[in-house]
Parts: structure tokens; sequence; C-alpha cells
């Protein structure tokens, strides 16, 4: 039944098929296996690591108890000494067997000698590694992908400006950071009627509906603080510019908001259509 069986001494150490170690000690099994591998390892000068499972350790010691016949002299030469006072001087040679574990501790399992169990554990070990070495990777692209609208260099970055020949009506046209040319169409002022609700409908598709107070006001207060310049106003206009700055508005050049509208230092709106025309900037 057993898969291997080596002895010491009065111990006997068994490797079944299933892996299990038993270790024995004059015929009895001893309920702590690990602990008389211990005994057995410290006796034969074999170094038992005790980071290894009774199975890990069973094995190796078994391996080297069996490659190593000598390490057996001392458990067979214990009942020996007993007889007579005379033989003690050939008793004092039986300790010289103790050095030569010793010298076999260079014998111990070469890194080919891995068990499978041990070769199974190692494969674990290269497959969290490498998932490790995936997740740090991902990590380290994180950051740019969670960087702000406006260090994205997404923004305006010229701007020109053409006459009709027909009507003399005045073409804005803004070219942008990505390579696009945006044409400027409608316009929402500052002192138009409806500049709030139009406002804070692009503010909510840019997900910036927060950014801008307008409590308090209608289109006429709105027009009536502006040319008072009321502190209300200054404050007003002190977060629209802060939205402004944060989406790349720099001097003359507007705000490219995410929704493709513009937004000027002075509060004003503008929509956009991407231009079909080859502009020269």
């Amino acid at each position: 039944m057993a898969k291997k069986q080596v002895s010491y001494g009065d111990y006997e150490v068994i490797v079944e098929d299933g892996g299990k170690i038993v270790v024995m000690q004059s015929g009895q099994v001893l309920p702590n296996a690990k602990a008389g591998l211990r005994a057995i390892a410290e006796a034969v000068g074999f170094d038992f690591d005790p980071k290894w499972t009774t199975q890990q350790g069973g094995s190796k010691l078994v391996k080297f108890l069996a490659s190593a016949p000598a390490a057996a002299a001392p458990a067979e030469s214990k009942p020996q000494p007993s007889p007579a006072e005379p033989k003690a001087g050939k008793a004092q040679p039986a300790a010289a067997p103790k050095a030569v574990p010793v010298a076999k501790n260079n014998n111990k399992p070469k890194d080919e000698e891995l068990t499978p169990e041990e070769m199974k554990q190692l494969d674990e070990i290269l497959k969290r590694l490498e998932a490790l070495e995936a997740r740090l990777a991902k990590l380290e692209k994180a950051p740019a992908a969670a960087t702000p609208a406006a260090a994205r260099k997404r923004e305006v970055i010229i701007d020109a400006k053409t006459t009709t020949d027909r009507n003399y009506d005045d073409h804005y046209y803004y070219k942008t950071s990505e390579g696009r040319v945006l044409k400027r169409r409608t316009a929402v002022y500052m002192w138009y009627p409806d500049y709030i609700t139009v406002a804070t409908q692009v503010l909510i598709a840019c997900g910036e509906e927060g950014a801008v107070d307008f409590s308090g006001f209608t289109s006429e207060p709105l027009d009536v603080a502006r040319k008072n310049n009321t502190e209300q106003y200054q404050k007003l206009m002190k977060q629209l510019i802060t939205l402004a700055t944060k989406y790349g508005a720099k001097g003359d050049l507007p705000a490219l908001l995410p929704d493709d509208s513009l937004l000027f230092n002075n509060g004003h709106f503008y929509m956009t259509e991407v231009s079909k025309k080859d502009i020269k900037f």
C-alpha cells in the first residue's frame, strides 16, 4: 500500500500513495508527524525548513535518507554501546557518523528535483506575478485617462475671420488642437433675454450645471446688473471666467466646451458647427 518507506533507528517514515506522510516510533503512529520528521532530521543532520509542509518535508527527508544510507548508521549503532566497559572505547567512534550527514547537507534536492506539488505551487506564483505586472501597467496608464479636459489639449488654438462678398456678413472660424475647424453660428450674448435659459442648457450638456449660479437672476435683472456692474454680477462673471479658464480660454480665444460650444471670458456663448470649407489661418 505504501509508496515509499524508510527506517531510522526506532523510527519509520512512510509515504502513502496519496502523498500522506506517516511517522511511526517503536511501532506506534505519532500523532504529530511533522515533529517526528524534525526529530529524525536533527539526528541525521538534515536541514529541515520550518516553512515546509508535512508532505514536503517528509518527501525530502525520505529522499535524503534513501540516497544517504550512512545517515542510518547512528540508529543502528544505538543498541551496541550497552554490553561491556571494555567496548566503551569503541562507542566513541559512534559519534563520528554525526559528522557524515553534515557533509551530506550539500546533497539537498536540486531545483530539477521539485515535486509535482512544488511545481504546481511555482506555476501559481508565476501566474500571480504576471497578473500583478498587468495590473501595474494599467495603473501607470490610469492617470492619463483621468486627466481633466483642459489638460487633454482640447482647446481653440487660433481663429480667423472672413467676409462674404454679397452681404458683407462676418464669419468666424476656430481651429482646435484636435485639428478640426469649427464655424461660429448662433451667439448667446449676456444681454439677450434668453441668455440664462440657453447658458443653463449648455452647462447641463457639458456636465457643468453646478459651475455657474444663476439664482436670483432673470433676463432683465441680469442686464440691469451688468450695466450697473453690481457685486452680484461681478460674482457671476468670476464663475464664468473660472469655467472658461478650466476649458482653455486664453486671452481673446474662447474655451472649447465638451459639446463644441464656445465660452468667452466676457460670458458670451456661441454654438458651432464643423466647417466644410478649407479655411486659411
